[in-house]
């Protein structure tokens, strides 16, 4: 028993009323220096403290009963009802101990603000928020379609969605422009189905094939002898200069002798890229001299692509606003560094990421019919002769995509470098939606359809950063292995153990809001344990919760920030 004072009037040391309750590191085993167990779950979250070796009470500043530095103990009377003990939105215990939710951590004290973004790191109990949740399914009769087609093979309807959108932008007149009310935009689309091996990224891309085979025609499509023709329905992967080359081709020409021959020409608008594994494109990437990435960056916004550099018969050049590319690429998490690495080129963040898990799919016994293709049909009365036709935004949305874009010209708000697209990409998504639909406007209903389709493709983009960069840091630990030997390594290991350890504890600590005035430096060197605040730096621990949003300082005020620790 606790032998000491109490500050609870009427509460001994001997009191079997008195509840307390240990969240140990390891999962929340019984204190082993008092021998407590857990019946208080975890509201009480118990970290033994230096001065606290006996679980010794002390008297409360904040008007909570507390022991030792870090503890917290809650008393109950016997005539007292059981108190409804905190849960989070799901039902489940707010502070879970599964290794998913440890190796968060890790991650964050090993990689700081550029880590993965928090909801990416919820353990599978919770959710999965890599996938679009369900009443976004039912909002539209076409997205219902497409997950039904999806679910019908077995496959994430998400991938499937991804891989229709791609298609969609494939095959959009190329004149035919989003008028988001700053300027008109192209739809140019690209996507990424994010997933292990065997995942069904293939299936996945075939089944969105299946939803639209064929391109549709319309007014002002150049005159070719058949559909084919007019379409290249998955190019692979390869050069810059290969990408503007897709929209060329051989054609007939008769020349100034009255002769026909075959010359090089524009002869199609209208090109998908289709690549299974996107190792190739990494590999590309990383190639010195390299020009892929750039085609693909101008690509995504509509503007000129091909060589200017050529020879008069080489030169290949599509000029701006006069065609249309979708991309479909497959990458696994093993893969998919080099991609993020061209970030500050901008690269990564012209991709919408989607994955091919989907824990909704149905068993093998009980899944839906094929529905059928979809119908993509142009609004009647659309017209593209030579010039730009727009599709038109509800005020209301062009406002927002405006007042977003005047804050960050003016530098009033800041936003990751991964996230730069946010109102273009949504612009895009929205055109889809619409066209898919039937629609020649995008309405605020699909706008905020698109706002659900971005924070699942910035989760599904975090998930695969975080493997990334896990990867990259066990890469380097096995290097530094073999440079420095395996004690280094050791040694390097439990300090980034505790670091991770000591970031835990502040940041909850912080959370809670217990120091009636504010949380100081002293307040978060007593909320981490003694042995692991012996292997870490305070101040860097203070550094590392303040980068990864979850405190803010306010002079030596330390205060809850944007990001809940999980």
């Amino acid at each position: 028993m606790h032998n000491t004072n109490t500050a609870v009037p009427g509460a001994t040391v001997t009191d079997p009323e008195i509840r307390h309750g240990c969240h140990l590191e390891q999962g929340g085993y019984p204190c082993t220096t008092c021998e407590a167990d857990r019946r208080t779950r975890h509201l009480i979250a118990c970290e033994l403290g230096e001065d606290c070796p006996l679980c010794e009470l002390i008297e409360p500043e904040d008007g909570r009963d507390t022991y030792g530095e870090a503890c917290l103990v809650e008393y109950r009377r016997a005539d007292e009802p059981e108190p409804d003990w905190p849960e989070n939105d799901d039902g489940e215990d707010p502070f879970p101990e599964d290794p998913v939710t440890i190796r968060a951590w890790e991650l964050a004290v090993q990689y700081g603000p550029d880590g993965p973004p928090p909801a990416t790191w919820l353990p599978p109990s919770q959710g999965s928020p890599r996938n679009l949740p369900p009443d976004f399914w039912d909002a539209q009769a076409a997205l219902g379609h497409v997950r039904q087609a999806a679910w019908s093979r077995g496959r994430s309807a998400d991938a499937v969605l991804g891989g229709t959108c791609a298609r969609t932008a494939s095959m959009w007149p190329p004149l035919l422009r989003l008028d988001t009310g700053v300027a008109p935009a192209s739809a140019n689309f690209f996507v990424i189905l994010a997933g292990g091996p065997g995942s069904g990224k293939t299936s996945s891309a075939a089944a969105a094939r299946e939803l639209l085979p064929r391109l549709i025609r319309y007014p002002g499509l150049m005159a070719l002898p058949d559909e084919a023709a007019q379409f290249t329905d998955g190019l692979p992967l390869g050069s810059g200069e290969g990408l503007a080359e897709a929209y060329w081709g051989a054609r007939e020409q008769e020349n100034n002798k009255g002769k026909i021959v075959i010359v090089r020409a524009r002869v199609r608008d209208h090109v998908l890229v289709y690549a299974d594994e996107g190792d190739g494109l990494a590999k590309l990437l990383e190639r010195a001299g390299a020009t892929l990435g750039g085609q693909f960056r101008s690509a995504w916004t509509g503007e000129t692509i091909g060589q200017g550099n050529a020879s008069l018969e080489r030169m290949r050049i599509v000029s701006r606003g006069t065609y249309s590319l979708g991309v479909i690429i497959g990458f696994q998490p093993s893969t998919v560094k080099p991609l993020l690495d061209d970030m500050h080129a901008g690269t990564p963040q012209r991709f919408t990421w989607t994955a091919t898990a989907d824990p909704a799919i149905p068993e093998p016994g009980s899944r839906p019919s094929w529905p059928g293709p979809l119908e993509l049909a142009w609004p009647a009365g659309l017209v593209l002769a030579g010039q730009e036709t727009l599709m038109s935004f509800d005020g209301r949305v062009q406002r927002e995509i405006a007042d977003r874009d005047h804050k960050r010209n003016r530098g009033l708000e800041m936003v990751h470098p991964l996230d730069a697209h946010e109102m273009l990409t949504r612009a895009k998504m929205a055109g889809f939606l619409a066209a898919l639909t039937g629609e020649f406007e995008v309405s605020p209903e699909l706008w905020e359809l698109t706002a659900v389709m971005w924070k699942t493709s910035c989760t599904v983009r975090g998930w695969m950063a975080s493997f990334a960069a896990d990867e990259a840091w066990q890469a380097e630990r096995h290097y530094r292995d073999k440079l420095t030997g395996r004690k280094v390594a050791e040694a390097d290991a439990l300090d980034e153990r505790a670091m991770a350890q000591a970031v835990r504890s502040a940041a909850r600590h912080i959370a809670k809001q217990a120091c009636k005035d504010g949380c100081k430096r002293r307040c978060v060197t007593q909320s981490i344990k003694s042995t692991v605040r012996k292997q870490v730096s305070v101040d860097d621990v203070i550094e590392r919760i303040i980068a990864a949003g979850y405190a803010q300082a306010e002079g030596d005020v330390l205060t809850p920030g944007r990001i809940t620790p999980p």
